[in-house]
């Protein structure tokens, strides 16, 4: 035996002993301050999405070029963002086998069926496409994001209140370290956008989000996350919204602008009809995200109408009727999922090879979540994710009341996402859509407890003395 051979074994062996002792780490953790499993994780999450950030060693001046070529290197946050990983899934393992081994009372049909959907939704998006698809190929950080959801939904039965604030919390964080970030090292944190919406102002903000397009979805989530559970600071509350705002504004995200558009007059409904109690089936769901979909597929459709021919002379209009250049992206989602009508090309579709063999180095997705399961998993990958929407819409509806509307908000928010981004794509750990869906995910779960909200308006410890 070689010297080489036997180095391998010493590694291999202390790796061993290494994941035992970090395994019956987390178990005395879970079974010691295992209240905390379920609102440490939203925290973490949004600590890999920053850290991934500030060290990702990225130069928004020269976005077009640096990033497009070099958007799967981490440089200096990789061996951090291993050890955040190591510690997202260790307390959720641990919180799972906690669950098994204590075996705690829980109803078996309460949160059954959403779970169900979003594990059928994860097999036909993520699993079944690795094997049946027209490249299939194993990626080991497919199998990370259904941990926390398992790990959530186990912990359906703990109160929401502490979540809630821990999120908070994290989200608040990531607002006001973007702002930082962009006036120290703006090169880090701000792209120069010169085709914006809006007159003067010639930026995009990434702030410590992986895109504009992630820190401006956060920022809105933050800001309903403040109104179903207000700080009781005054002071801490407005400095904390008019951070969110901000960066809500600078980050430029449309999506975001038109969801929160559809948020406003979700809420007022909410609060007109809450005196009526209403039955939302899944039919009902179902329609409204399709009569979404549709109305919204029609209007980047009217290219023959005199109006839109007059809207398109200005720079709103030319982005819209070009969709920034989503039209092409489309064309070669659907030309991938002919090849493989049942399972998609597979889980690499939009990956850097990908996108060199199509030309197209800034497709980093389908940007539609529909043309994003199509094309990478198939009719097996799109029904499983219609089947999901429904469920998670109908539990959305569900607790509408112990939320103040926001589960409903959030919802259709992610429904419009869908249009043109993929917000629902679970194929890693740290990214802001995949921290929103859990988030809701951990809302919808909760069991109503009729009219009045289980949610309080407390600080968090942390913050009383802020």
């Amino acid at each position: 035996m070689s010297f080489g051979d036997i180095l391998l074994l010493i590694v291999a062996f202390v790796a061993a002993v290494g994941a035992i002792a970090g395994i019956g780490l987390f178990l005395h953790a879970e079974n010691c301050r295992g209240a905390w499993v379920a609102p440490s994780i939203i925290p973490l999450l949004a600590l890999g999405i920053a850290v991934s950030s500030l060290l990702s060693g990225r130069n928004l001046t020269r976005f077009g070029f640096e990033t497009a070529l070099n958007d799967e290197a981490f440089g200096s946050a990789a061996w951090l963002l291993r050890i955040l990983t190591y510690v997202v899934l260790g307390i959720c393992v641990a919180r799972l086998v906690g669950q098994a081994y204590r075996r705690r009372e829980l109803e078996p049909a309460d949160g059954a069926l959403l779970f169900g959907a979003i594990s059928a939704y994860y097999i036909g998006n993520n699993v079944l496409p690795s094997f049946l698809g027209t490249h299939p190929t194993f990626i080991h950080n497919l199998l990370y994001p259904i941990i926390p959801c398992a790990a959530v939904f186990v912990s359906r039965r703990e109160p929401l209140t502490p979540i809630i604030s821990a999120a908070k919390v994290a989200l608040m964080g990531m607002m006001i370290a973007s702002l930082i970030v962009a006036v120290f090292q703006p090169q880090l944190a701000v792209q120069p956008y010169t085709t914006g919406w809006v007159p003067w102002l010639y930026i995009r903000l990434w702030g410590v989000g992986s895109n504009a397009n992630s820190i401006g979805p956060l920022a809105l989530v933050y800001l309903l996350l403040e109104y179903m559970q207000p700080w009781q600071r005054r002071d801490l509350r407005w400095f904390a919204v008019s951070a969110a705002t901000l960066v809500f504004i600078l980050a430029q995200s449309k999506t975001v602008w038109g969801a929160a558009l559809l948020a406003l007059p979700l809420l007022a409904w909410y609060r007109q009809s809450r005196s009526t109690k209403r039955i939302v089936t899944s039919g009902v769901v179902a329609g409204i995200c399709a009569l979404i979909l549709v109305s919204g597929s029609a209007v980047f459709l009217m290219g023959s109408s005199s109006l839109w021919e007059q809207i398109a002379y200005t720079q709103a209009g030319s982005d819209i009727s070009t969709l920034t250049g989503r039209g092409r992206i489309w064309q070669v989602a659907i030309a991938e999922w002919k090849r493989n009508i049942l399972f998609g090309y597979g889980p690499e579709i939009w990956g850097a090879r990908f996108r060199w063999q199509i030309g197209m180095p800034f497709a980093f997705s389908a940007h539609n979540q529909f043309l994003q399961s199509l094309s990478g998993a198939g009719v097996v990958g799109v029904i499983t994710l219609a089947g999901y929407l429904v469920v998670l819409g109908r539990m959305a509806f569900r607790v509408a009341d112990a939320t103040r509307g926001v589960s409903v908000v959030l919802f259709f928010i992610i429904v419009i996402r869908c249009m043109t981004e993929t917000p629902l794509t679970l194929g890693t750990l740290f990214n802001g859509d995949f921290l929103t869906q859990l988030l809701l995910f951990q809302l919808v779960l909760r069991k109503p407890i009729g009219r009045e909200s289980d949610i309080s308006c407390k600080v968090p410890i942390i913050l009383r003395t802020a």
